[in-house]
């Protein structure tokens, strides 16, 4: 909904924000506990509902970060020149993300290369080690976060922004208007698949697809800032939520399947081990 009188302000998309920024607090504490790679792991592991909810809430919750910020920016270039937009980025994110990299970071890669016993020492004889090398992925043997580690959201939005804001400069006055129809929801998610399918694993920020989500910003900004939007999800929530639920169990029923048959094959395998040593 629109703010009475405050610039049109879409206060429904800042209590997304504030919903899923909880979320993704909760998803970070899971990690430690379920039996994905992680920075630092428990030492006892949870696969079933402690992993159910991260895999429920994983594929969902920085998409929905990205698309926001694709319509925040629509809506920002209504009122600002391209310079004024760029110098307010540089500012809310680029020094945010300096914070992070050279603040923030490398307590947290200390504690990981510390606890996976990669270095031995105190914090303060880590910190001149926290420039060898760069960080890309977990296990690796770099230090630098330049990406500010969990701030890595930082530095793509910023990359999105200087690499978009050209073509959208071009197209914020004719979107605003356009409706929404059934054949994007249907078409939408196809680039998307196959970002993920054959892009991610080739360009990507320590694993995250930098065309994943820039697609998603772009998303954001050309069609989920449409008006014609609301009326699509007032019109066709009950089809497309119960869609989406489906789909989610479909998901979480595979990805159960899977785990089931490594467990088993790991029992076999395990029974097959102590055969042979008889």
């Amino acid at each position: 909904m629109k703010g009475n009188g405050q610039q049109g302000r879409y206060y429904d998309l800042d209590w997304i924000k504030v919903y899923v920024m909880l979320i993704v607090f909760l998803y970070h504490i899971s990690m430690f506990f379920n039996s994905f790679e992680w920075h630092i792991k428990n030492n006892e592991i949870n696969t079933s509902y402690i992993e159910v909810f991260s895999l429920l809430v994983g594929n969902w919750m920085m998409p929905v970060f990205f698309v926001i910020s694709g319509i925040g920016t629509f809506h920002a270039l209504q009122k600002r020149s391209g310079k004024e937009f760029l110098r307010e980025r540089l500012l809310r994110l680029g020094l945010p993300l300096l914070l992070g990299v050279f603040i923030l970071s490398p307590p947290q890669v200390y504690v990981e290369r510390a606890v996976n016993e990669q270095f031995a020492g105190s914090f303060l004889s880590f910190i001149p080690h926290y420039y060898d090398g760069l960080y890309l992925e977990i296990g690796g043997t770099g230090n630098f976060a330049f990406f500010g580690h969990h701030l890595w959201y930082l530095l793509m939005l910023l990359i999105f922004s200087c690499l978009t804001l050209p073509l959208f400069l071009k197209r914020t006055k004719d979107i605003l208007l356009k409706p929404f129809h059934m054949w994007h929801y249907i078409i939408l998610p196809l680039p998307l698949a196959a970002a993920a399918v054959w892009l991610n694993e080739i360009l990507n920020l320590a694993s995250w697809g930098i065309v994943f989500y820039l697609t998603l910003y772009a998303y954001g900004f050309f069609f989920f800032a449409r008006e014609g939007l609301r009326t699509f999800v007032r019109k066709n929530g009950g089809l497309t939520g119960s869609l989406s639920v489906s789909s989610i169990g479909c998901f979480l029923s595979h990805r159960g399947l899977l785990s089931c048959c490594h467990k088993k094959q790991q029992r076999v395998a395990g029974r097959l081990r102590s055969t042979s040593d008889r």
